[in-house]
């Protein structure tokens, strides 16, 4: 990507196009399959989305031991909340697609190379964490596989509940691992999409504060402009901000269920898991997927609170990027608004999960207190 012809919201592409395959984003008018679109997206929804999550919490629920329990509510519980944070996304789809206009608003007044470079770097590192949370899916269903192939029992890849008896022949037994295997394809991918993109659209947030830091840092330092392009640069910078608050406002307000449902399922999840692994005795194949399991969801959290607390520390370093551009020698005019901007900058933007539990770093330590009650 040029940083000439930078775009912020490629950051997105990934997601949208996930959410166009699950049947949550109708293509454009003149695409071939518009038509039939809502009839695909029924089939994709009711069989990826209803189907595949009712065999999981199925088995959950017929299970007959402790550790079978354990076993599957590892994966039962996970994938419902994917299912719920699906529906989340249905729900804000249209405040996402209002910020993505704000954020087009804001790259055009990216006006040094240094500010293109900051979300320039960004939009690179939130493909990066797409394409590491993906080869991590990719990995925990690998295991599964293989976990079925070196079994000497005829086990899915994970514990689910099927209403026919797939255990009598070879052929039935093959066709239901293909069609398990799909349908668990697809919600991981939901899970990638889910757990991807509040880090992809936070993190965007925090790098046009950033950048903005840079711009307000050099008010008044060219000597060659009158004292009213000084203002004026100021003013621009007051707006901008103002566009960025909207930004955390609009995060806030579809990510907080997103983020309540992801620490309640960590924490029951990672229970089960590592009960599962401290009691329970089984061969290494099925360990290692257990573990790739138990990193996956903690992954989860950590990306989300880490984007969190980079736009917690963005915002403070558009305090400091105001205080360091040239008010000393600017009329008191300038000095009042500019006062202004900072008085607002040392507003939090920090973002809650469901109003209850602030997003830091440290939501990580509370999820663990979850964990030990």
């Amino acid at each position: 990507m040029q940083i000439s012809k930078l775009v912020s919201t490629r950051a997105f592409d990934h997601h949208w196009i996930l959410w166009q395959l699950f049947g949550m984003h109708p293509p454009k008018r003149k695409a071939l399959w518009h038509r039939y679109y809502t009839i695909y997206s029924v089939v994709i929804i009711s069989y990826c989305f209803i189907f595949i999550p009712m065999t999981l919490i199925g088995q959950a629920l017929a299970a007959t031991s402790l550790a079978s329990i354990c076993e599957a509510i590892c994966v039962a519980a996970p994938d419902a909340f994917e299912v719920l944070k699906l529906a989340n996304v249905w729900r804000i789809r249209d405040q996402l697609q209002e910020s993505h206009t704000i954020f087009r608003q804001l790259d055009k007044r990216l006006s040094t190379r240094s500010e293109r470079q900051v979300i320039h770097g960004t939009v690179r590192l939130a493909k990066r964490i797409f394409k590491a949370t993906f080869v991590v899916f990719m990995i925990l269903l690998a295991t599964g596989i293989i976990n079925i192939i070196i079994s000497k029992d005829r086990i899915l890849i994970f514990p689910a509940w099927i209403p026919w008896d797939y255990k009598k022949n070879g052929d039935v037994f093959l066709l239901t691992v293909i069609f398990n295997f799909l349908g668990l394809l697809m919600n991981a991918l939901c899970a990638l999409n889910n757990d991807s993109y509040p880090v992809t659209y936070v993190t965007m947030v925090a790098a046009h504060l950033e950048a903005l830091s840079i711009r307000a840092s050099r008010i008044g330092h060219d000597r060659e402009l009158l004292e009213r392009q000084h203002r004026q640069h100021l003013i621009e910078c007051i707006q901008d901000h103002q566009l960025i608050l909207k930004l955390v406002k609009i995060m806030q307000s579809t990510l907080s269920m997103a983020f309540f449902f992801q620490f309640f399922c960590t924490a029951l999840a990672q229970c089960a898991a590592i009960f599962f692994l401290a009691y329970v005795k089984t061969n290494f194949s099925r360990t290692l997927h257990m573990i790739i399991l138990i990193v996956a969801i903690t992954n989860e959290t950590v990306f989300i609170c880490y984007a969190v607390e980079v736009l917690n520390q963005s915002g403070e370093m558009l305090s400091k990027g105001i205080y360091n551009c040239n008010w000393l020698s600017r009329p008191t005019e300038f000095r009042r608004d500019l006062l202004i901007m900072l008085m607002r900058s040392q507003r939090s933007t920090s973002i809650t999960a469901a109003g209850l539990v602030s997003v830091r770093l440290n939501t990580i330590i509370t999820v663990r207190i979850w964990e030990s009650m």
